[in-house]
This record gives structure tokens, C-alpha cells and sequence, in this order.
């Protein structure tokens, strides 16, 4: 029987612990951005709705570094200024894909939000279906689950403004101050209808 000491057993629960500690950094971190966007997303609806186009434009590039912030952090990376996002998106792709963007430098370009015609009513919902599915993705890294995605994707909650955030007591999708509580199996069926409608 092997008898091990207490120092034996400090030095096993160590690394164990600093992955602990990490994990719930890396939440706290990605919580923190998915809360920033869901607030630049609410500020996107009122100019929107108010007809202040340009102002909404500029919200729309801040919402794309938001997103990638949130998807560096997904990847292990730190909760950097947004100065270091270029390196912090190449770490992230060195070491899933090996800078198979064609990227010899170490460094990558935020991904931009595809444009739009915020005169149009109708191409709202595509557009913002990007930044949904990005999010949804980037917190489904940190808070995975086995769930299947549900018969009923909650279609009443979709469209321009709503965006997915986990909080303590599980999933909810965000639109302003309306935060509606969803499983995870309807969150994955919620995501998979965005991903259908998000335009490139």
C-alpha cells in the first residue's frame, strides 16, 4: 500500500488547483466580454432604432473587437487590452491550427462583422446572426455541455439585439434589460438557427 505524505499529496494537488484557479478565470473573463457586448448590442438597437446610422457603425467595430476578445480568451488566451488582440488571436491560432491563416508574423487580423444596410429592416437579423453564433461559440468552449440540441429553438427570442450570456444559475439570452432563462438543449437549437441565417 503506498502511504503518501503530506507533502506528496500538496505536490499532486498543486497543478490541479492552478488548473482550477484558471478555468474560473477564464469564465470570469469570458463573462466579463460577453457582458460588454450584450451592453454594445443594447446600444446598437438604440441608435439603430433612432436612426443614428453612423453612430451605429462605430458601435458595430466595437462589438467586432468584443467578439474578439471574448473568442482569444475562449482559446487560454489572457484578458489583454485590444491593442494585443492581432497576437493574442495569432497565439490562439498557432496552436489549434499551426497559422494556417497564412500568417507568418504571429499575428492576426480581428475578424471584421459583415456590413450592413441598417436602413434595410430585413438585414439586421443575417448580420447580427454572425456575432450570435461567435459568442455562442466562445462561451460553449469555457461552459461546454452534452446536451441535444432541443425540437424548439425559442425563434420568438431571436434577431437583431439578442445575445447569449451565462450567469450562476445557467443560460439566458439577453436583449436590453429582458433576460430570459434557456436550457441548454435550447440554446444549442437557438445556435444552430443563427448559424443557418449568419451571412459571412
Amino acid at each position: 500500500m503506498t502511504v503518501h505524505t503530506e507533502e506528496t499529496v500538496a505536490t499532486i494537488a498543486s497543478p490541479l488547483r492552478r488548473a482550477l484557479s484558471r478555468a474560473r478565470a477564464e469564465r470570469r473573463a469570458l463573462a466579463d466580454r460577453a457582458e460588454a457586448a450584450a451592453s454594445l448590442a443594447e446600444d446598437l438597437v438604440g441608435l439603430v432604432e433612432a436612426g443614428l446610422y453612423p453612430h451605429a457603425d462605430l458601435v458595430r467595430d466595437r462589438l467586432a473587437l468584443t467578439l474578439a476578445a471574448a473568442e482569444a480568451v475562449a482559446a487560454g488566451s489572457p484578458l489583454l487590452g485590444e491593442k494585443w488582440l492581432p497576437s493574442l488571436l495569432g497565439r490562439a491560432a498557432h496552436s489549434t491550427t499551426g497559422f494556417t491563416t497564412g500568417s507568418t508574423t504571429g499575428f492576426c487580423p480581428v475578424p471584421a462583422l459583415p456590413s450592413v444596410d441598417w436602413t434595410v429592416l430585413s438585414s439586421w437579423s443575417p448580420w447580427f446572426a454572425t456575432a450570435q453564433v461567435r459568442l455562442t461559440d466562445a462561451l460553449l468552449t469555457c461552459w461546454p455541455t452534452s446536451a441535444e440540441p432541443a425540437a424548439e429553438s425559442g425563434k420568438e427570442l431571436f434577431g437583431f439585439g439578442w445575445l447569449p450570456q451565462r450567469y450562476s444559475d445557467g443560460w439566458f439570452l439577453r436583449r436590453g434589460d429582458v433576460r430570459v432563462p434557456i436550457s441548454d438543449g435550447r440554446l444549442l437549437a437557438w445556435r444552430e438557427r443563427a448559424a443557418r441565417l449568419a451571412r459571412p
